[in-house]
């Protein structure tokens, strides 16, 4: 009888440190998405990249910021979406924005750059 309580707290013992990790891979990957999303919204600034329309702000930011908030995204919320001046894979955070991908230009030709956009509520 010993053994199989000795067996059944290693399985207790592993399944808490599976649900542990599993927690805390969540909570990191929370924590680097709002770093990140932190550091979009201060590219924007410091590049001049903010625009007001009416009672919205967009934050925008360009390059390796945008790349490393693109990546961190969920792969799963993602559109292909085609517009005028190319062809994008987004990625949607909320109902406050996205990131894109653009992998061609307005004319097919492949392109690798990226871009995010915050939109917020403006001050009152």
């Amino acid at each position: 009888m010993g053994w199989k309580n000795s067996v059944s707290a290693t399985i207790a013992l592993i399944l808490v440190t599976v649900s542990v990790d599993a927690t805390a891979q969540t909570n990191i990957r929370q924590r680097r998405s709002v770093v990140l999303y932190n550091e979009c919204l201060n590219s924007a600034s410091n590049n001049d990249n903010v625009e007001e329309d009416g009672p919205n702000i967009t934050y925008t930011c360009y390059g390796d910021v945008a790349r490393k908030w693109w990546n961190q995204l969920d792969p799963d919320d993602q559109r292909d979406v085609r517009e005028r001046n190319g062809r994008f894979i987004a990625r949607y955070y909320g109902s406050s924005g996205y990131c894109a991908h653009r992998i061609e230009d307005s004319s097919g030709r492949g392109v690798d750059s990226y871009v995010c956009a915050i939109k917020t509520d403006a001050p009152k």
